[in-house]
């Protein structure tokens, strides 16, 4: 099932409905809103766990989707008052001292989604061998999700157990179950004797916050109200959260710095700062601890966390670049990239803190998207190879004609293939990485694509003057290239030789789907001898047009020393 929004380039803010479509075919479906939910443009962030849809920030409250696409509000409230209990007709065979409770269940297809707190509890019944006799029972709820209502009762002070169930707007009820009969408890806590006692709060409404994750059968909330604080779930109760302040379920960062991001990444949750990491480990909320494991690292975009590579590494933006975590850190950006980062992030903080990214299973890279303030989009991408092997990483950028909204992973096709889809503005879903497509991007910059590498020191340091520079006597480039001409060209001289207007030296290699005269064999090098391109070092550009099934493979260069002093007689 595919889930998305709309959203207006032009005002950026959305039409308020979500839409689904089964597949990637076919048509999306909107839903208008739950009553009393409100957008508020904020990206979601969302997590699926056992075929339901969760997420935060969106709108006024968390939200649901369920498998049969109902859209809820999370979580469901207490009913507000106590029910009444009366000795009922009838004999049932139950003595003791009754207390009743009562909670409201959403339930779709006999399944039940989700069930809230109990109420307060009802007065105390002293039965005699007589049933029972329920007044006062809530029949609405401000959560229109709500199909049922339960009744829970409690005898000679034992856990509530579950009593009876009715369709939502029955105000009596009238049984005679067994006290042995009774079925499942309500939650329980550990009490300061050791024993289990009934936990009223353990069936919460999750906290209004920017993000959520699931981390060892535990959905994790963040919230607005205490931004440093993370709430867990229920374990396998995505939607029951204990908010109670009284029983500080949460956890918090050490230094109350505010929460940035969340990602499961192995057998730990990592908790993302603006200038600090920490890291969630344990399997229930009697052993999770948060543990800060840097005071310099940051997120700066909860979307910009992606898993990326067959390790899984985490990537992530900060406010120096993208950097990677698996067990340590690691900058993945160095040099005048890292430099251009820093300086457009200062420059424009609000466009990375908005900033959303992806893995890309066919290149195996890792593609962050920056939205830009006239409503374009600007992308980082690197391959994870460098990354996982220690190596210096490329980056390569990408600019388009339309903000992307955003990015992600679908499995397509009999064969169960997955490939990245990113969504924009214009409401349109597109394929990434279609080779035989020349614009896939759909917009006015088309496919074009410009190669920039580090430049390279002659003399490997950029000391000593022009005269002792160097000078490019032959080229070779490692080019497949059989439908679309590609341009080589060479700056030369020092670090900012890139930035001139021209060249020094420009060629074109046309498209050869063969080599004469072994007409079977795709060429796949080429040999060039440039001219005039000298100084302390040069820089090299490759540019197409449309370079349809164009694969860029390097480059190497020969040079000769400069020109010499004469030595003293």
């Amino acid at each position: 099932m595919r889930i998305a929004t709309v959203r207006n380039s032009a005002t950026s803010t959305t039409d308020g409905k979500l839409y689904f479509a089964p597949g990637l075919t076919g048509s999306f479906a909107n839903q208008t809103p739950p009553t009393n939910l409100t957008g508020n443009g904020v990206r979601p962030s969302r997590v699926i766990y056992k075929n339901r849809w969760y997420a935060a920030g969106f709108y006024s409250a968390p939200v649901v989707v369920t498998e049969g696409r109902q859209w809820c509000i999370a979580g469901l409230p207490a009913p507000q008052g106590p029910p009444t209990l009366a000795a009922g007709t009838g004999t049932s065979g139950s003595d003791g001292e009754a207390i009743g409770y009562l909670t409201f269940v959403h339930k779709f297809n006999d399944i039940v989604i989700h069930m809230g707190n109990g109420s307060a509890p009802s007065q105390t019944l002293t039965l005699t061998g007589t049933g029972r006799a329920w007044t006062n029972i809530a029949t609405t709820c401000i959560n229109p999700r709500a199909t049922h209502v339960r009744g829970y009762l409690s005898v000679d002070g034992a856990i509530p157990k579950f009593c009876w169930e009715r369709q939502l707007g029955v105000s009596t009820v009238t049984e005679n179950v067994l006290t042995a009969q009774l079925g499942e408890e309500l939650p329980t806590a550990i009490g300061t004797d050791g024993a289990p006692v009934y936990d009223a709060n353990a069936r919460g409404v999750p906290p209004v916050g920017p993000y959520v994750e699931t981390y060892h059968d535990a959905t994790w909330w963040s919230s607005y109200d205490f931004p440093n604080r993370v709430y867990p779930s229920r374990l396998f109760e995505p939607e029951s959260v204990n908010t109670n302040e009284g029983d500080k379920t949460w956890l918090e960062t050490l230094d109350g710095e505010p929460i940035t991001g969340l990602k499961r990444w192995g057998d730990v949750l990592i908790v993302g700062c603006a200038k600090a990491m920490y890291l969630i480990q344990g399997f229930d909320n009697l052993d999770y601890r948060m543990v800060k494991i840097s005071n310099y690292y940051g997120v700066t975009s909860n979307f910009s966390m992606a898993l990326v590579g067959p390790n899984s590494d985490l990537v992530f933006a900060s406010q120096i670049g993208a950097v990677m975590y698996n067990g340590s850190f690691r900058e993945l950006m160095q040099d005048k990239l890292k430099i251009y980062y820093r300086d457009d992030y200062r420059a424009h903080p609000e466009n990375y803190e908005a900033s959303f990214a992806a893995a890309d299973p066919y290149y195996n890279g890792y593609v962050l998207h920056v939205p830009q303030d006239d409503d374009t989009t600007f992308r980082y991408f690197a391959h994870y190879e460098p990354m996982s092997t220690r190596g210096e990483v490329d980056w390569v950028w990408d600019r388009r004609n339309r903000q992307d909204n955003a990015a992600g992973e679908l499995i397509t096709g009999g064969v169960q293939q997955s490939d990245l889809y990113v969504g924009s503005c214009d409401g349109h879903i597109r394929k990434e990485n279609v080779a035989s497509d020349g614009d896939d991007d759909g917009d006015t910059y088309g496919k074009a694509m410009t190669i920039a590498h580090k430049h390279i020191w002659y003399m490997g340091s950029q000391a000593g003057d022009d005269a002792h520079g160097g000078r490019v006597t032959d080229m070779d480039v490692y080019l497949k290239n059989q439908s679309n001409a590609v341009t080589v060209s060479l700056y030369g001289g020092d670090d900012t030789a890139y930035a001139a207007s021209s060249p020094q030296w420009s060629q074109e290699i046309p498209a050869a789907a063969v080599t004469a005269p072994r007409t079977l064999v795709a060429r796949t090098s080429a040999h060039q001898t440039p001219n005039q391109v000298g100084g302390k070092g040069a820089t090299v550009k490759v540019t197409a047009t449309a370079p349809i099934g164009v694969e860029w493979r390097g480059y190497g260069l020969d040079m000769a020393e400069g020109a010499q002093e004469q030595p003293e007689a």
